[in-house]
């Protein structure tokens, strides 16, 4: 990750705060994701968009 105001640190505690959250790291990208890593941004957005609906989420295994 490259980027200098959301580093390692930063998203360590994210995940802390959330841990059945879905992460996903741009290694070769900084602040900008949206234009530096574009086309793996893109991908990710429509795999999430595009899953089923039905299947159990983090949270939900969680909760189980």
């Amino acid at each position: 990750m490259k980027d200098i105001a959301f580093r390692e640190k930063e998203l360590n505690r994210w995940i802390e705060l959330f841990p059945t959250a879905t992460v996903k790291r741009f290694e070769t990208a900084g602040h900008f994701v949206q234009e530096e890593g574009r086309d793996e941004l893109y991908r990710g957005v429509e795999d999430f968009l595009g899953r089923d609906k039905n299947a159990a989420t983090p949270m939900d295994r969680a909760l189980e």
